[in-house]
C-alpha cells in the first residue's frame, strides 16, 4: 500500500480481475485464503488493486478469489476422493477464465485436495 494513494499492489495472489483465478501451484489453500481474507478485511472497498496480471482493478476481484477459494475448500471438505472431486466440483459460477481448464481441475483441486486431505 502507497501511503495516501489508496492502492494495493498483489502481485500474483491477484493474477488478474475476475474471472481470472487465483493458482495454488504451491498448495497452501488455507493460508492463501486466510490472507486474502486479512487484506480483505484491512483495506476498503474503494482501494484499487493492481495484480499481478492485466489492468488496475477493485478490491470485488479480492472477493471473488477469497470465494472461489472457500468454495474449492467446501467441496474438498465434502470427503470425495481426488479423483471424484475433480471430476464433481465444476463450480461454474467461477468458470469463464481462458486457463480454467487447466487451473481448476489440474491444478487447484489437486493442490487444495493434497493440503486438506493428504
Amino acid at each position: 500500500m502507497a501511503p495516501g494513494a489508496n492502492v494495493l499492489w498483489t502481485g500474483n495472489p491477484i493474477v488478474a480481475e475476475a474471472p481470472a483465478l487465483p493458482w495454488l501451484l504451491d498448495g497452501h489453500l488455507v493460508e492463501t485464503l486466510a490472507t486474502l481474507t486479512a487484506v480483505r478485511d484491512r483495506f476498503g472497498a474503494d482501494t484499487r488493486v493492481v495484480p499481478g496480471h492485466g489492468p488496475v482493478t477493485t478490491m470485488d476481484t479480492v472477493k471473488w478469489n477469497i470465494d472461489y477459494l472457500a468454495a474449492v475448500q467446501d467441496a474438498v471438505d465434502g470427503g470425495l476422493s481426488l479423483e471424484d472431486t475433480v471430476t464433481q466440483v465444476a463450480l461454474p459460477e467461477f468458470q469463464g477464465y481462458a486457463l480454467w481448464g487447466w487451473v481448476h481441475p489440474g491444478l487447484n483441486v489437486p493442490a487444495a485436495h493434497n493440503d486438506l486431505r493428504g
